[in-house]
Formats: structure tokens, sequence, C-alpha cells
């Protein structure tokens, strides 16, 4: 049975409100369940600013979203925003500890899921780190272990797509294979979803990175895609 692309974006634009400068210019994009996509483009080429705009976390002033099909609008929003979740580069524990951050976002689920301490404690130490981390104070993580908190917090949530923003730039080399190794394995397994599997978009400065994790790489220049 053939499926539609789990996301696919049509013609979104965007503008810089003060500067006016173009961000996004006309950009198309298809996004297949199974799917890892790869973004690559130099600084200010509309990397960021694509991915908030699948997430609908900023506004579209020209384009269309489809999640599954369907188009992405007014009270469809929230709902969208539990199965397509984005994790910044400028990642953040808001809680005390992470424990009680991870307990924290299940307040603004509408369904009856719950926090799966377990899996949240496999993630951890697949990415390179100990259960112990759970508990560390907020203001002690790193920055690249609050990249590693802001992963494991988005993938509790169960989603079907996951957006990352240089989830690896503040890691060490193990650490950075670890995620790389857990978002691979996360991609290839089952959801509960009649419509089959997940998908990731991957931001990255490194090609190698993206060879390795990639299904494809997109280069953007200028809000535009100018190679996939």
């Amino acid at each position: 049975m053939n499926f539609p692309p789990i996301i696919e974006v049509q013609d979104l634009r965007r503008r810089d409100a003060e500067s006016e400068r173009t961000i996004l210019d006309g950009i198309t994009l298809q996004i297949d369940a199974g799917e890892c996509v790869g973004l690559m483009g130099p600084n200010g080429s509309g990397k960021s600013t694509l991915l908030r705009a699948i997430a609908r976390l900023d506004p579209l002033e020209h384009g269309e979203l489809f999640f599954q099909g369907n188009a992405v609008h007014g009270d469809q929003v929230p709902p969208y925003r539990r199965r397509v979740v984005y994790v910044s580069q400028q990642s953040v524990v808001v809680q005390p500890t992470l424990r009680e951050d991870l307990q924290y976002v299940f307040q603004f689920q509408s369904s009856n899921q719950s926090l799966d301490l377990q899996d949240a404690e496999t993630q951890l130490v697949q990415f390179g780190k100990t259960a112990s981390m759970l508990d560390q104070p907020a203001e002690q993580l790193s920055g690249g272990e609050r990249q590693i908190a802001a992963l494991v917090r988005a993938m509790a949530l169960s989603p079907l797509v996951l957006l990352l923003d240089e989830p690896t730039a503040s890691l060490d080399a193990v650490a950075t294979e670890g995620i790389e190794s857990g978002i691979k394995q996360w991609l290839a397994a089952d959801t509960e979803a009649a419509d089959g599997l997940r998908a990731v978009v991957w931001v990255s400065h490194d090609q190698q990175q993206l060879q390795r994790v990639s299904t494809r790489v997109v280069q953007l220049n200028a809000g535009r895609i100018i190679e996939s």
C-alpha cells in the first residue's frame, strides 16, 4: 500500500521582518516515512528557519505544510507538534532535574501516555551517559548534556518525526557515535501508527556525519534548495 509523504512542504517563503531579507525562498520538499533527510548549507542559508517552519513554531508567511497528506493549520497545529518534535541546538532543561523535566512535558500531552523512565534510562546509556544524569541538578549540566537531555525528552514523547538542529555540536566523539547509532535505531523501529515508519530531518555542518546517518542530503543556499 502506498502512503503520502509523512511531511510535505510546498513553496515555503519567509522574510526577516526587520531587514526584509529573504530567509526561505520557495522551498518545496517531501520527506517519506523511514527517511533521514540531512540538511546542509552555510550559516544563514535557512536550515534552522526551515526546521522551525516544519515544526510550526513560526508562522507560515507563504506556502503549505502537509502531514501524512493533510494540511496543518488552525486547531490541527497542537496535535501536530506532538507528532513532529523540534530539538534546538540551544537546548535547555527548565525543571530542577532532568527527571522532573521529563515528567513536566507530559502535562501537555492530550493523550493518556505516560513517561517510560526505563526507556529514558536506556536512551541515556545509549547516548554515553548513565541513569544518574536523571537526578543531576540542571545547572550542573554541560552544553552537551543539555543536548542529550533534549533528545531524550523529545524521544520520550513518542513522535513520528524528529527535527534535529545540530544535535551533536557540543558532544565528544563517544557521545556523537551513541546519538548517531541511537537515532538510526529509533528510525528503524516500528511505531504503533497504522501507516508505519518514522522520519528524521537532521541539520549538520558535518558532511561526513550526514553521509553516515542520512538516506539523502539536501543542500540549502540563500533560502533555496540547490542540490538534493
